[in-house]
């Protein structure tokens, strides 16, 4: 039983006629009337009859046809199914995030995207957010997740799940025996954060801070990419406030706990320059909206 025979059947159901039949499927008259005797060969069973005005379809025709209609539509379909198969073989999602987002969002991330979409595939890379934007507008990335008080101008973005400020202690620090630690109880320590030229909205966020908590802070900038801040920490060079998400990066001879008031960090968005326009993009962004920061112990 060939596709054409079943083609050439739901063409004669569906214009009642060999004459109009014949004419939509470019063919003879003849040559639609032997392919039509084949089927109905195969069936066993008379599928129309002819009468003056017009075709009917016989018992057998008429179930027939449903099934013999479904089945021209998904053959019709499968280049359009190994069309998108090849796309996202061939897709490659292009994504830079903040060294915060790096640790605690997209391990998951690249995890469940992996799970959903083992055909595309997903470059990460460490970026901070200046760097980004003049990435994404350049076309040398696709999506970004960084952070940021407005939404960037040009770009489609969603909001992730906000996080609040931690502080990250030597486990010997009198504070570490805590449960939560005060903003206010972190006058005279030596804080170490990122550089401002590295991340001028963290290391303004941080200070603003603590004026807010009555002081002004004792800091101590360096230079390094990621939030990799513990490990200052448990050289004894000072305690570190983190994002929530950065915290599940942990070293060993420190603690984190969570700093009252609960102060949320600057907001984490993802961005890319058309939102949802491959299936890719798509499942990135409806995955990211699912993770939460991790709760500090």
């Amino acid at each position: 039983m060939s596709i054409s025979r079943l083609r050439y059947f739901v063409a004669i159901a569906q214009e009642r006629s060999f004459v109009r039949a014949a004419a939509r499927l470019h063919v003879t008259q003849s040559a639609l009337s032997q392919q039509l005797r084949r089927l109905e060969e195969e069936i066993g069973r008379p599928l129309v009859v002819r009468t003056p005005r017009a075709v009917t379809l016989t018992d057998a025709g008429r179930a027939l046809l449903p099934e013999a209609r479904d089945i021209v539509r998904r053959y019709d379909h499968l280049p359009r199914v190994a069309e998108d198969a090849a796309r996202r073989a061939s897709e490659v999602i292009r994504l830079g995030a903040v060294p915060s987002a790096l640790i605690g969002l997209v391990p998951a991330l690249s995890a469940d995207f992996h799970a959903e979409m083992p055909e595309a595939e997903l470059v990460v890379e460490e970026v901070w957010t200046p760097e980004q934007i003049d990435r994404l507008r350049a076309g040398t990335l696709d999506v970004g997740i960084f952070r940021s008080l407005y939404d960037p101008d040009g770009f489609d973005s969603i909001d992730l799940d906000p996080d609040d400020y931690c502080v990250c202690l030597p486990e010997s620090h009198p504070l570490a025996r805590a449960a939560t630690v005060a903003w206010s109880d972190l006058r005279g320590e030596k804080i170490v954060l990122p550089r401002r030229d590295i991340g001028h909205a963290e290391f303004d966020a941080v200070v603003a801070a603590c004026h807010t908590a009555g002081f002004a802070p004792d800091m101590l900038p360096v230079t390094v990419l990621g939030f990799h801040f513990a490990a200052w920490v448990a050289a004894g060079s000072g305690v570190a406030i983190l994002p929530a998400y950065a915290t599940r990066q942990r070293q060993a001879g420190t603690v984190v706990r969570a700093l009252e008031p609960r102060i949320p960090t600057i907001p984490l968005r993802m961005a890319m320059p058309r939102m949802g326009s491959t299936p890719a993009g798509r499942a990135l962004a409806a995955l990211a909206t699912r993770l939460s920061p991790p709760r500090p112990l």
